[in-house]
């Protein structure tokens, strides 16, 4: 009876895996059909690229590199948490990889970043997830933060931003204190193994989810000095960033102070977790333009932002991406080879 539960068990999940695939693929065809058809629309606005030149290319793609380097930089220290001792070069290799691999259905880079690190450096599957639940809780509390302030700061001067971000800015400010408040609770009462008892094929993705923010409070508890780095990183990375949109803006015509540029990475930071079209096409485009919008700007110079920076980032996760797969996979290899020789 058992067998046969397990392989009833085995049978559902590769039917909703199926399920979630098309669900990712179809989205994901969406997002590019409606991105495609509005450039089509707006396409005198495409023309604005022409005015970028060589040095300014130069000066956005170093932006571009110095934000990989530091989600690589955040990506060790993670992993350290968990007393896992890796190369930067490996991170910067798991980044760009990953930002290659974000193009496929569901978000697979999550999937081979996790392995990767099971493999080579025996870091638990769980672990990883407590990893990328620190990640949340620290990049929404920043990213919500510098919004926040930027908003306040924007109100003194435009007066027709809207109350939409400010109140998004808010939730996610206070929604991680709300689950390390939760965590708080259980860990005093000593019911966090009720919550996580339950079998993974029993959870949906939110039980996962909202597990390892749980359990992040642990990695908090142990590790201060690295929360407080994670912060520190988040925060530049989160200012690189809203430099670069801000000189694309510049660049393309548009009037959009850096305050702004760092109110349209905040609000596309917060949102990015929640996506499951492949590397967010068509939906990122939509949250900047949105965002845009809420600053009493037009959304069409949002989505000429995004498009101009997917450009940009493209090219380098292309470059980058392909070369970091092909390094580790030959690090795979190499791993297999030296087991079997061991064996």
């Amino acid at each position: 009876m058992r067998e046969i539960t397990k392989i009833f068990n085995q049978n559902n999940k590769q039917r909703q895996s199926s399920k979630r695939i098309w669900l990712s693929s179809g989205l994901g065809v969406l997002g590019i059909s409606a991105l495609v058809w509005y450039l089509t629309v707006y396409s005198k606005e495409l023309y604005r690229l022409r005015d970028f030149s060589f040095g300014d290319i130069i000066v956005l793609s170093l932006l571009v590199l110095i934000s990989y380097i530091l989600v690589a930089v955040r990506f060790k220290l993670i992993v350290t948490t968990f007393g896992v001792h890796i190369s930067l070069l490996e991170c910067f290799a798991l980044t760009t990889g990953g930002n290659l691999l974000n193009f496929l259905p569901l978000n697979i880079a999550f999937a081979f970043r996790a392995f990767y690190l099971k493999k080579l450096h025996r870091l638990k599957f769980v672990e990883f997830g407590l990893g990328i639940g620190l990640v949340f809780l620290i990049g929404s509390i920043t990213a919500g933060i510098l919004g926040l302030i930027s908003f306040y700061l924007l109100s003194f001067e435009n007066k027709d931003l809207s109350f939409t971000l400010l109140l998004l800015f808010l939730v996610f400010i206070f929604a991680p204190f709300v689950v390390l408040g939760s965590a708080l609770i259980y860990r005093r009462k000593n019911l966090r193994k009720k919550l996580y008892i339950i079998k993974d094929e029993k959870q949906n993705w939110f039980t996962r989810f909202y597990s390892s923010l749980i359990r992040s409070i642990d990695v908090i508890y142990r590790k201060p000095k690295i929360v407080l780095a994670l912060f520190a990183i988040n925060i530049v990375s989160n200012i690189v960033v809203g430099v670069k949109f801000w000189l694309i803006a510049s660049l393309l015509g548009y009037s959009i102070n850096f305050l702004s540029g760092l109110v349209l990475q905040s609000t596309y930071y917060i949102v990015s977790f929640f996506t499951i079209l492949p590397a967010a096409i068509g939906l990122k485009e939509a949250v900047i333009g949105a965002g845009a919008k809420g600053l009493g700007g037009q959304f069409t110079s949002g989505v000429m932002i995004s498009t101009a920076d997917r450009i940009i980032n493209m090219s380098w996760i292309i470059l980058c991406g392909s070369i970091s797969l092909i390094f580790l996979q030959h690090r795979l290899g190499q791993k297999v080879f030296a087991r079997r020789n061991n064996h």
